[in-house]
């Protein structure tokens, strides 16, 4: 049996991560504050109550069994911590956009006071670096893949590249709409931007242009599919559109939410999108329709003698959604 992990989140810092598993025995550890932690096969399990501080992966990779002198902890099982504060950066107003570098020493925000700010995260007391140069309230960041520049798009209708070491503006990009919605392809080559009616791709090291289409609604996000085949998007008119990357053809639309779509992403492994919407749910798309993965199970309706209009009528069926409802 495989156990799968559920993290948990409360404002307590309570109840923080479960392991479900039936059939293995569960080990306790009964070391100072790690009492109520129980590990099984090296794996932890779960935290019977709040703690009095977080733990991090340092503190499992001292401990072993006294019986076999073999970690209970492996490094690789357990994140850097388990739910807790560790720090707090205050703001003079909303922070609508915040990223870690990918080297998770930094931490990038942009608020409606038109103002980024990068915190040293091995320093969380120290002043953070403040850049100024947008004239509206910032929408997004992200940084690119070798943390020497990052991206910002803001309610000026610019998107602005930036060198993260002197904190100075490389390229400015003007835009007639604002970009409500932008992502870095998996390769990390391409940025996606979306503007108004139009989704466009740019090179993410010499920031030109590649392509860009016209889209049936206001779009407010796209994401770009890892095989660089097509791309999906959604906006204003509460659907969901997967486009050809290569001419902008539209392939499928779906229509499930009943609100505005502010964000679609792909998985990691590219199988299926997430779509996040004003009705307050996220639901999760297949990418291929019909093919088994997951919660989706497909069975062949013809080898039970299905007839082929009640085939295609299933096949139909099994593009309605995962629903999580995020109001609940």
């Amino acid at each position: 049996m495989v156990a799968r992990k559920v993290a948990l989140g409360s404002n307590d810092a309570s109840e923080t991560m479960e392991n479900q598993c039936s059939d293995r025995v569960k080990q306790e550890i009964g070391l100072e504050h790690l009492r109520d932690i129980k590990v099984l096969y090296g794996e932890l399990v779960s935290i019977m109550k709040q703690l009095e501080r977080p733990l991090v992966l340092q503190t499992f990779q001292r401990i072993e069994d006294s019986r076999t002198k073999k970690r209970l902890m492996r490094p690789e099982t357990l994140g850097h911590s388990v739910w807790g504060k560790l720090h707090e950066f205050t703001h003079k107003h909303i922070v609508k956009a915040v990223e870690f570098s990918p080297d998770s020493n930094h931490l990038l925000t942009g608020s409606n006071e038109k103002i980024l700010r990068i915190f040293d995260l091995q320093r969380p007391d120290a002043e953070p670096t403040c850049i100024t140069g947008h004239e509206g309230s910032i929408r997004y960041v992200s940084w690119l893949r070798d943390r020497k520049q990052f991206i910002t798009a803001a309610e000026d209708k610019t998107v602005r590249i930036w060198d993260a070491a002197n904190a100075t503006e490389i390229k400015r990009l003007q835009f007639d709409s604002i970009a409500l919605g932008m992502d870095i392809s998996h390769d990390g080559t391409t940025m996606v931007i979306a503007s108004g009616n139009t989704v466009s791709f740019w090179d993410s090291q010499s920031f030109e242009k590649q392509k860009s289409f016209e889209v049936p609604t206001p779009v407010y996000s796209a994401c770009l599919h890892n095989s660089k085949d097509f791309f999906v998007a959604g906006g204003e008119d509460f659907k969901l559109y997967k486009f050809s990357y290569a001419d902008g053809s539209e392939l499928e639309s779906y229509k499930g939410h009943f609100g505005p779509v502010h964000c679609v992403r792909f998985s990691p492994d590219g199988e299926i999108y997430a779509s996040g919407s004003e009705d307050g749910t996220l639901r999760l798309w297949q990418t291929t329709v019909g093919k088994t993965y997951g919660l989706w199970k497909w069975e062949d309706p013809t080898e039970d003698g299905t007839k082929e209009d009640e085939k295609l009528s299933s096949m139909a069926e099994s593009s309605s959604p995962q629903v999580v409802n995020a109001q609940a």
